[in-house]
C-alpha cells in the first residue's frame, strides 16, 4: 500500500477476543534495542508460540513512500540541473558583456588618438599622396586590323575586341 492509495476498510480487535494470524503492534519508543527487547519479552510470557518480527517505523513505510521519494527526487536532480544551466547563461552574459565593454573601450580610445594625434606629413609623404590621387591620362591603343575573309572593311579593336562604332577605342572603355 502506498500513501497515494484509498484506505481499506479495517477492523480494530483485541488480541485476547479471538485468533489473530497477524498483527501489527506500534510503540513509540526513543530506544529501539530496549523497546524490542522489552515487547519480546512480554510476548514470550503471552504467547509463547508466537516469534515476533520487529521493525523500526521508518523501515516499515519505507514501501508506502518510495514513488515519493523518488518523484523528490527526480525533481530535485532536475532543479540542481537547471541552477547550474542558469548560472552557466549568467556567467557567459556576464563575459559577454565584460568583452563588448573592452572592445568598445579600444575602439574609443583609437579615435580619440587619432583625433588628437598630429604628426605633420613629411615632403615624401605629401608627393605620395599627391601621386595616388592623380589620374594617369587614357592611353590609345591601336591594333593591326584583323584580315577580313571575302571582302569588307576591318574594324578597329578597343582592348583587344572590335569597335562597334567603327573608330579606335579608350583603354580602359569596354
Amino acid at each position: 500500500m502506498t500513501i497515494g492509495e484509498t484506505i481499506a476498510p479495517t477492523l480494530y480487535r483485541p488480541y485476547r477476543q479471538g485468533l489473530v494470524s497477524d498483527m501489527n503492534l506500534h510503540i513509540r519508543t526513543t530506544d529501539m534495542a530496549v523497546a524490542a527487547q522489552a515487547v519480546r519479552t512480554e510476548l514470550r510470557r503471552l504467547a509463547p508460540g508466537v516469534a515476533p518480527d520487529i521493525n523500526p517505523m521508518t523501515q516499515a513505510v519505507a514501501v508506502a513512500t518510495m514513488p515519493a521519494r523518488a518523484g523528490a527526487l527526480f525533481t530535485g536532480g532536475f532543479g540542481v540541473i537547471a541552477a547550474l544551466l542558469a548560472t552557466l547563461g549568467i556567467y557567459g552574459l556576464y563575459w559577454q558583456y565584460k568583452v563588448f565593454q573592452e572592445m568598445k573601450d579600444r575602439v574609443e580610445d583609437d579615435i580619440v588618438t587619432q583625433l588628437f594625434r598630429y604628426e605633420p606629413m613629411t615632403e615624401e609623404q605629401a608627393a605620395e599622396q599627391r601621386r595616388r590621387r592623380e589620374i594617369a591620362p587614357p592611353r590609345i591603343e591601336l591594333s593591326a586590323p584583323p584580315k577580313v575573309e571575302g571582302g569588307g572593311r576591318p574594324q578597329p579593336a578597343v582592348n583587344g575586341r572590335l569597335s562597334e562604332h567603327g573608330g579606335f577605342g579608350v583603354m580602359g572603355e569596354a
